[in-house]
């Protein structure tokens, strides 16, 4: 069925062939978005090409899988950030959910889980005598717990959806609700690891969708964007530095921009800026301005 089996009957090996390929899939997404080519459209292109072609490919019916446990669901999940990254030119140490929220990508775990869904209802509205449909029955009254259907409520369970609705709703109600509860709980799980970090502060009230100057900009200045909004600048303590402003006060972000020895001044609320492109490139302007001062 096109997935890669060790002798234990896992996915590891699938695992082991598409981490060497996540480069590959970086430089392919990037050369079909090219700027050069496409402009102001690049960084919504290479988006879209990543969503229908690699991410299908990453996710190639693990939908099938009984259970994936814990390490390999985190070694998707850094396949996913590993291309994202280098083909947004990105710091390796860019927070993956920072990149997930800005782009309005779910992680690769709650598209698994809306394949499965999918499937499901696929299997059980199909004819009484196919086979899927005979197992899923089976597996429903079977007391052993460890089987596609038993996980498969579990996992449904986690993100409040109710099995039972995709045998009585329309294909369309169903595919709707689940990615109306799948999306809740990205939401939820945004909001549970962000629980105060530094670095994604600037999206705290933000909702996880695609932020709208990812569809106005190119790659370059779009990557620009997401780095300084994810306080990837060399500023402050970033990297790991105590660097003072030249004031003598404590450099942060919120800081600067209210430093009266600063010459140019914007306004504090344009940090979290995401529709106004004027607004975003004045703020950009400004603390890359900065790091060539401190450089």
């Amino acid at each position: 069925l096109g997935n890669w089996l060790n002798d234990k009957g896992n996915i590891e090996l699938q695992l082991e062939e598409l981490e060497k390929k996540v480069n590959m899939f970086a430089t392919e997404v990037r050369k079909l978005g090219k700027e050069e080519l496409l402009g102001a459209l690049s960084t919504e292109a290479m988006i879209m090409i990543y969503e229908k072609t690699v991410v299908p490919t990453i996710t190639y019916n693990l939908e099938c899988w009984t259970h994936i446990d814990e390490k390999n669901a985190e070694r998707i999940e850094k396949i996913q950030g590993g291309i994202l990254r280098k083909a947004l030119n990105l710091p390796a140490t860019t927070p993956y959910w920072g990149i997930l929220k800005e782009l309005g990508i779910w992680p690769l775990e709650k598209k698994i889980l809306y394949q499965r869904m999918m499937l499901y209802e696929s299997m059980i509205k199909s004819e009484a005598g196919r086979l899927g449909r005979k197992v899923i029955e089976a597996q429903k009254t079977t007391c052993l717990r460890n089987n596609w259907y038993k996980q498969t409520e579990r996992e449904a369970r986690k993100s409040r959806i109710d099995l039972e609705q995709a045998e009585t709703r329309s294909t369309e109600a169903w595919k709707k609700m689940v990615k109306d509860k799948i999306q809740e709980k990205v939401e939820q799980q945004w909001d549970e690891k962000q629980n105060g970090k530094r670095k994604t502060r600037h999206q705290v009230g933000q909702k996880f969708e695609r932020k709208n100057y990812l569809r106005k900009m190119g790659i370059k200045e779009a990557s620009r964007t997401i780095i300084r909004r994810l306080e990837m600048l060399d500023i402050g303590n970033n990297f790991g530095k105590e660097k003072r402003c030249i004031c003598g006060e404590k450099e942060t972000t919120e800081h600067l921009i209210i430093c009266e020895n600063q010459k140019e001044k914007i306004q504090k609320e344009w940090i979290k800026e995401t529709e106004d492109l004027n607004k975003i490139r004045l703020v950009n302007k400004f603390f890359e301005r900065i790091v060539e001062k401190n450089e």
